[in-house]
């Protein structure tokens, strides 16, 4: 195949997408450039003979050092493992894509997009969605139709559209709109408190920038789809489904009534082994005519499809939800503070099924995260780690490094705290760790607000308190419902997961992913505003409990007292090879910290050493005043007087005539070397020298 090299316009760059020059053997691939900023995006297809039950998409997103001229920091001199930002654009790929695949589960398909040139201020992920759906629509996959994104922001003059890092400095609002040209089908925001009216006006928009960037793909992509070696999506069994349906939707629907999670559980999974007894004898006896290419193991994902239309079905009939609430009803809500005696803060939220322990622990500068990566070496003083453990939902699983989805949910839960997290007023580092304990409906959204509760209990100076909550949504034909605080099978079963985290002035931050085509704005702009009212109502509760933060931090946590000095005092603070300062710090859990400016902090959990520190280094930065007492060491006696260090560096005698109020005819009758005296400075002559006096604080 030839090279073919095409370009379109986006605000003042240009994204250029090419094809046939690079891996070629790959099913198909696309590189994708703007402004210095290169990705190469690769789709390979392979026929897998298990029939598998869902569909074996696989994303990945990689960022090579060498792609801005840098060797990697580890000590092997290699990129590793995936980092977070890694995995979190992979998501980002992966979410917008997944609903346009056709029900092609015999077939592995892999996406790996591979950043190779790197301008630091153009970010290559919207980038690899763009070529990751153009790289789709000239392979031979089933893909239904090619899908675009563009990253909006909002400030002062409206929203704009962004392909620079630094336009985003300022902003009020960081979002990223992805969809087809009818239809969006993924956001992803972080947003400083604004209102529910500019955050769809902010999709509107971006979506409205979707649409030629689409034809664009569509132009580039034509007459190169390769020849589609899947001919068609696999079929349900309609023989199989019908005779599910009719014989078991009403005990399947009498289960999924049941409000025990566990006890729900147990009986659909008795009653899966009923059923496949059931058509073993069906079979046996010929009493069905089943279609010949029909497998067992087609049963799962038929059974799959009855349980989610009889669910389905059963809402939009009868209007009513699996456990009986109002479709814009909250599940009770519990909250305990202090549940964890050392952790700085910690608060346990449970709402319905769904409970999480959410500590708050406090660091200094130096247990900042150090972030390496090809744009830039960073420090992150808010970490966000969100644990989701297989006991919440009663399983056994395997302990390791976290998931790809456990990475997502921290890191959208850290986007809804960061608005209200007042870095500037804030001399810690702050770790806040959420495990989820109970799992039965956005355990995501639960860790915003045991967030918010842990970092009030830990005295963290955060401006308003933030609650966080799923919508979901429920549509056939022209007939839609919108569910506040949605359960697990909601969710499954649903065809959007909404979450949305604000605070009483605004949004913070807004995930949505949408498994279904034709979402409009109407009712984008009714989930919105029902889930405005949502978390409005969690954040009265939240505010019964603690509503502002404590007045002391916990005793257990380091105290750090931040304060500055005159530059040209450093040396005399740290001494000579740092004799000084380690003389004052050491055999205590004192740290002290000098900046080259005059900054200085002391941080400690002793409060009378670090106090002591705290005022000899005071001290020793402080010039020298007449009139003042200052209390200090004899270092050397002579015959007609005695010279005492009152600063390092800074030794005044004091006369004998001055010593004491009587006449002494020998310094040693009544100082010694050592010593430590209180003395009154009386004068500083020109050649600097100090003149001291014990008798006039007689």
């Amino acid at each position: 195949m030839s090279v073919i090299k095409k370009k379109i316009k986006i605000c003042d760059d240009y994204i250029y997408l090419e094809t046939g020059f690079i891996a070629k053997q790959s099913t198909g691939s696309v590189v994708v450039e703007m402004n210095g900023t290169k990705i190469l995006v690769t789709v390979v297809s392979l026929l897998n003979n298990e029939n598998k039950n869902f569909l074996p998409l696989k994303v990945d997103y990689q960022e090579r050092f060498y792609a801005c001229g840098k060797i990697p920091g580890s000590f092997f001199k290699r990129e590793g493992r995936p980092t977070e930002r890694e995995v979190l654009v992979s998501r980002l790929i992966d979410r917008p894509l997944r609903p346009l695949f056709y029900n092609i589960n015999k077939y592995e398909i892999q996406i790996i997009v591979t950043v190779i040139s790197i301008n630091p201020n153009v970010d290559p992920d919207i980038l690899s969605i763009i070529g990751a759906s153009c790289a789709l629509c000239i392979s031979n996959v089933s893909f239904k139709e090619p899908i675009a994104a563009v990253r909006i922001g909002y400030n002062s003059d409206g929203f704009f559209l962004n392909t620079k890092v630094d336009e985003f400095i300022n902003t009020k609002l960081n979002l990223v709109v992805a969809g087809t040209k009818d239809s969006v089908l993924m956001v992803e925001s972080s947003a400083k408190e604004l209102s529910d009216d500019i955050m769809i006006e902010a999709i509107i928009f971006g979506h409205k920038n979707i649409k030629p960037i689409i034809e664009f793909i569509n132009d580039f992509s034509n007459n190169l789809k390769k020849k589609n070696f899947i001919l068609e999506n696999n079929k349900i069994n309609n023989y199989l489904y019908n005779w599910l349906y009719d014989k078991y939707n009403l005990q399947i629907i009498d289960i999924y009534n049941i409000q025990d999670k566990l006890v729900k559980k147990s009986l659909l999974n008795k009653l899966y082994e009923k059923i496949n007894l059931e058509l073993i004898v069906e079979i046996d006896n010929g009493c069905y005519n089943f279609e010949k290419d029909f497998i067992v193991s087609d049963i799962i994902s038929v059974i799959e499809k009855v349980e989610k239309d009889v669910v389905r079905n059963y809402i939009i009939s009868t209007g009513k939800r699996l456990d009986n609430r109002n479709f814009d009803e909250i599940r009770f809500i519990d909250i305990y503070l202090g549940y964890l005696f050392r952790a700085h803060g910690s608060a346990v939220f449970t709402r319905g099924e769904t409970q999480v322990i959410v500590s708050v622990t406090l660091g200094t500068k130096k247990d900042a995260q150090i972030i390496d990566n090809p744009f830039n070496r960073q420090k992150d003083e808010f970490i966000f780690h969100y644990n989701f453990n297989s006991y919440c939902v009663g399983e056994i699983g395997i302990i390791g490094s976290p998931k790809r989805r456990e990475i997502g949910h921290g890191n959208l839960a850290k986007k809804a705290m960061q608005a209200v997290f007042l870095e500037n007023d804030c001399p810690y580092v702050v770790r806040i760790v959420s495990e989820v304990t109970e799992s039965n409906g956005s355990s995501s959204m639960a860790s915003v607000c045991g967030a918010s509760l842990a970092l009030m209990d830990a005295g963290v100076n955060i401006s308003n308190h933030i609650a966080g909550i799923a919508m979901g949504l429920i549509k056939k034909n022209d007939k839609f419902i919108i569910l506040s605080d949605i359960s697990g099978e909601e969710d499954h079963y649903g065809d959007m997961d909404f979450k949305v985290a604000g605070t009483k002035i605004g949004i913070t931050a807004l995930q949505m992913d949408i498994k279904i085509s034709h979402i409009d704005k109407s009712i984008m702009t009714y989930a919105l505003k029902q889930a405005v009212e949502g978390y409005n109502y969690i954040l009265l509760i939240m505010n019964k409990f603690i509503s502002e933060p404590k007045k002391e931090i916990s005793k257990f946590a380091p105290k750090i007292k931040n304060f500055k000095i005159n530059i040209t005092k450093i040396k005399d603070v740290i001494g000579k090879g740092g004799a000084v300062i380690k003389s004052l710090i050491e055999g205590t859990d004192v740290s002290v910290d000098i900046q080259d400016n005059g900054n200085v902090q002391i941080v400690y959990c002793n409060v009378e050493e670090g106090e002591r520190v705290y005022r000899e280094i005071k001290r020793l930065s402080t010039d020298l005043e007449i009139g003042k007492i200052y209390k200090g060491k004899v270092v050397r006696i002579t015959d007609f007087g005695a010279f005492i260090n009152l600063i390092p560096g800074k030794d005044g005698l004091v006369h004998i005539s001055q010593i004491v109020n009587y006449k002494l005819t020998n310094v040693r009758d009544v100082l010694s070397e050592g010593q430590e005296v209180e003395v009154k400075l009386i004068d500083i002559d020109k050649q600097g020298k100090i003149r001291l006096s014990m008798k006039s604080i007689i």
